[in-house]
């Protein structure tokens, strides 16, 4: 482990991060962690710099569909166990997609901490994905795809960003489109894991 600096906030007005440390470990990987000992509650997230622009017009929507498959179990542990495991200590596990990054995140009593940071990396490093979840799944963003439809300022966003960047990553609809997700297999979720998710 290399300790990098402490971070801290840049501009003027803006308050001091003292708290917040930089690791890199041998691997690569970049560590987070800031302090707050007035509180009972922890949250650990892990970010992957993958997003909507990082994927070809025939994988639009990989992204978000592969944040959905990742809490539908893993090689030991069903969505079941997962879910329980989180509610049983009061917790909370989620993740979102945008262009740039997918993020995961699970916030728990302080006292289980652990439980926290082994499910988190359970998800994001062995999960099952499973024909049968990738076809649930896929009827799952079906339906946000029409919602975001429906929605005044889905629409106005997309159109936007479509008129900034067309024929460009950036310009379409993070969860794909219609026709996208209907195609994606499992084996194209699960290759898409495979290059990003290291």
């Amino acid at each position: 482990m290399k300790p990098q600096d402490r971070l801290s906030a840049g501009g003027a007005g803006s308050p001091p991060v003292d708290r917040v440390r930089r690791t890199e470990l041998d691997n690569g990987l970049r560590v987070l962690t800031d302090t707050a000992p007035e509180r009972s509650t922890v949250s650990v997230s892990a970010w992957v710099g993958v997003g909507s622009r990082d994927e070809s017009d025939v994988l639009a929507g990989a992204s978000h569909f592969l944040e959905h498959l990742l809490f539908k179990g893993t090689s030991d542990r069903s969505a079941r166990d997962i879910a329980v495991a989180i509610d049983g200590v009061g917790g909370d596990m989620n993740a979102f997609t945008s262009n740039e990054h997918t993020a995961f995140y699970a916030a728990v009593p302080a006292t289980d901490t652990d439980l926290a940071v082994d499910l988190l990396l359970d998800v994001i490093e062995r999960p099952a994905l499973t024909e049968r979840d990738v076809d649930a799944e896929r009827h799952v963003i079906l339906e946000e795809l029409a919602a975001a439809r429906e929605d005044p300022d889905d629409v106005a966003s997309v159109a936007l960003y479509e008129a900034l960047f067309p024929s460009h990553p950036l310009g379409r609809e993070t969860l794909g489109t219609p026709e996208t997700i209907a195609d994606l297999g499992r084996d194209d979720v699960a290759g898409f894991f495979t290059r990003w998710y290291r």
